[in-house]
C-alpha cells in the first residue's frame, strides 16, 4: 500500500483544489437530492414504461435523469442504451429490449422489481443481495450512488476502478473480485485514513481523478504526444505472465561504449530511457513482487507468500526493493532494475544506475540479487536474475562513478560590504531604493528618515550612498551641512512640482539658512 508520507504529500497537493471544489460539491449534492425527490424509492414500483425509458423524447424519464441530467455526478454515457434493459429506438420508433425479455411490458415489470430489490438491499448494505440483482453493472452502480452516496463510490467504469486500485497500490487478494468489491477496497482506503475519512464522497472522487488521472487513449492525442501517453499505459502487474530468463555474462571490456555514441550491439541505457518515466521502475518492482509470490506458490511454499514485501515502499534507504525467500526459507534481498526495452541481442550490454547504498548492501548482505526486468510494460515481461552481483569479477560487472556527493563549508567572506555585515550582526538593515526613486520621492523619503528609517541608494545596480538619520551614528556626527557636497550643489533644474534644490534644503536643514552657490 502507498506509504503514509506519500499519501500526505498527495493530500497536501490536493488541499487547495479540495477547498475550491466544496461549493461545486454542494451543487452536486443538491442535484442528487433533486433526483431522489423526483424518484423516491417507493415510486419505483409504480413507474410506467414511458416514465422509465429513454429515447422517446421525454427529458423527465427515470433513465434520462440517471444518464443525462445527473451526468455531473458520474458518467455512464458511451455504453449502449441496452444497459437499461429496455429503451425506445428513435429510428424504428419501437421499443427495444435485451434478449431475456419477450416484449417491453415484461421488461419493465422485471426492471421495476429488480430496482426495488436493489434499493432494499442497499438500504441494508447487503452486498450479496446487490450482486444478485440482474441489471447492468454500470447502471446498477450509478443508481446505488444516487440513493446512497456515502456507501457507494461514484466511479462506474471497471477499468477506472482497476486503475485507481493500481495507482494507490491497494492489494487485491484474488482474481474473483467484482467491481462492487473493488469499490469497497477504495472506500475502505478512504475510511481508514485520518484525513480522507473526513471527506465527502465527492471530494474523494475528485482526489482520485486529480491525483491519478485515468490514461488517455493514444489514438486521441497528437502524434507528438503519443509516446508519452503510451508510456503511462501499464497492465496490472498482478496479472502479467512474467518469465525468468538467463544469459551468460560476457567481458564488459570487449565492447566499450564511446562517449556520445549508442552501443553498436544494442546497448540498453536505463537512465536515458527512464529519465521522464519513473513509472517503468515502479512497474518493474510490482512485476518482481508478484513473480516472487507466484514462484513460491508454484513450488508449494504458500506459507512464505504472505511474507514477500515491497521494502522500497516502506524504506527507500534499504538498498534493495523486494524482500523474498529461497525455498529453504533463506531470506532473499532483491534489487530491481526495469526497462521497457526487450532483452538485448547477442553481445548487447545493459547499463543501469547502482546507488552507493545499493552497492554497500550488495557487498554486505548474503543472498543479494539483482533482478533486471525487460519489456516491463508488456503482459509478458522477462526477468533476468543475477545472484550476488558484488562478488562478480570486475570484467563481468563494470562499475564506473557517475555522480559524487559534494560538501562545502560556507564562512563569511572577507571584504564584505557594510550593509551585509549589518544584516549578519542583526543590526538594522537599510531599505534599498533606486536613484530614480530618490529623485521622484525625495520629500516622502526624508520624512521616513526623520522617523528613523534608513536607505541605501543604488545607482546602476550598485550601492552609491546611504541616507540615515543625523543622530544614528558616527557617519555624520559633528559634520557641518556646509561641508556636505549635496548641500552645496548648484540648483541647475527644477523638479516636476517646480521646486528647486533650495526648497528641498529647507526641509533637509530647517534650522539653517543657505545661499545657493552661483554656477561658475
Amino acid at each position: 500500500m502507498i506509504t503514509e508520507d506519500e499519501l500526505r504529500f498527495l493530500q497536501f497537493r490536493f488541499e487547495r483544489e479540495r477547498l475550491s471544489y466544496q461549493a461545486r460539491a454542494r451543487e452536486l449534492e443538491k442535484l442528487r437530492r433533486e433526483f431522489v425527490s423526483r424518484f423516491p424509492p417507493q415510486i419505483i414500483q409504480r413507474l410506467s414504461l414511458d416514465d422509465f425509458v429513454q429515447g422517446k423524447g421525454s427529458k423527465d424519464s427515470f433513465c434520462y435523469w440517471v444518464e443525462r441530467k445527473t451526468e455531473p455526478l458520474g458518467q455512464i454515457r458511451g455504453s449502449p442504451a441496452s444497459k437499461f434493459g429496455v429503451f425506445f429506438d428513435k429510428q424504428t420508433r419501437r421499443y427495444k429490449f435485451t434478449r431475456r425479455f419477450k416484449d417491453e411490458n415484461i421488461a419493465i415489470a422485471f426492471l421495476r422489481e429488480q430496482l426495488t430489490k436493489l434499493l432494499e438491499a442497499a438500504s441494508l448494505n447487503d452486498l450479496e443481495a446487490i450482486r444478485k440483482i440482474k441489471i447492468s453493472e454500470m447502471f446498477k452502480g450509478k443508481i446505488l450512488f444516487l440513493y446512497y452516496p456515502n456507501r457507494f463510490l461514484n466511479v462506474f467504469s471497471g477499468r477506472y476502478v482497476d486503475h485507481f486500485l493500481r495507482e494507490a497500490d491497494l492489494a487485491m487478494p484474488n482474481d474473483d473480485l467484482d467491481v462492487l468489491a473493488k469499490k469497497d477496497l477504495l472506500l475502505a482506503f478512504k475510511a481508514s485514513d485520518a484525513v480522507m475519512s473526513k471527506w465527502t464522497t465527492y471530494e474523494f472522487n475528485r482526489f482520485l481523478y486529480e491525483t491519478w488521472p485515468p490514461p488517455f487513449k493514444a489514438a486521441r492525442v497528437p502524434l507528438e504526444l503519443r509516446k508519452y501517453v503510451e508510456a503511462h499505459h501499464f497492465p496490472s502487474a498482478q496479472h502479467v505472465r512474467s518469465e525468468f530468463i538467463s544469459f551468460d555474462l560476457g567481458n564488459t571490456t570487449d565492447s566499450p561504449r564511446q562517449e556520445g555514441q549508442k552501443g553498436r550491439h544494442g546497448e540498453i541505457d536505463f537512465e536515458e530511457q527512464n529519465r521522464w518515466n519513473k513509472r517503468v521502475g515502479d512497474q518493474g518492482e510490482d512485476v518482481v513482487y508478484w513473480a516472487e509470490r507466484t514462484w513460491l506458490e508454484e513450488n508449494e511454499r504458500q506459507d512464505l507468500v504472505a511474507n514477500v514485501t515491497r521494502v522500497c515502499r516502506k524504506d527507500a534507504s534499504a538498498g534493495y526493493d523486494i524482500g523474498s525467500f529461497e525455498l529453504d526459507e533463506t531470506p532473499k534481498y532483491v534489487e530491481v532494475k526495469a526497462t521497457a526495452n526487450k532483452p538485448p541481442a547477442q553481445g548487447g550490454s545493459v547499463r543501469f544506475h547502482l546507488s552507493a547504498r545499493e552497492l554497500e548492501q550488495a557487498q554486505k548482505l548474503p543472498n543479494y540479487y539483482l533482478f533486471i526486468v525487460f519489456d516491463a510494460k508488456s503482459v509478458n515481461p522477462k526477468i533476468w536474475r543475477i545472484r550476488d552481483p558484488a562478488k562478480m569479477a570486475p570484467s563481468l560487472l563494470r562499475l564506473q562513478p557517475s555522480a559524487y556527493h559534494a560538501r562545502m563549508v560556507a564562512n563569511p567572506p572577507t571584504g564584505i560590504d557594510s550593509i551585509t555585515k549589518q544584516a549578519m550582526r542583526g543590526q538594522p538593515v537599510n531599505k534599498p531604493i533606486r536613484a530614480t526613486q530618490l529623485r521622484s520621492s525625495l520629500l516622502p523619503i526624508i520624512k521616513q528618515v526623520q522617523r528613523g528609517a534608513r536607505f541605501t541608494v543604488f545607482y546602476r545596480s550598485l550601492p552609491a550612498f546611504q541616507i540615515i538619520p543625523l543622530d544614528s551614528g558616527k557617519i555624520l556626527k559633528g559634520t557641518s551641512p556646509h561641508k556636505d557636497s549635496l548641500y552645496g550643489a548648484v540648483p541647475l533644474v527644477m523638479s516636476s512640482r517646480r521646486f528647486r534644490a533650495l526648497h528641498h534644503d529647507e526641509v533637509l536643514y530647517p534650522a539653517l539658512k543657505r545661499t545657493p552657490r552661483r554656477p561658475t
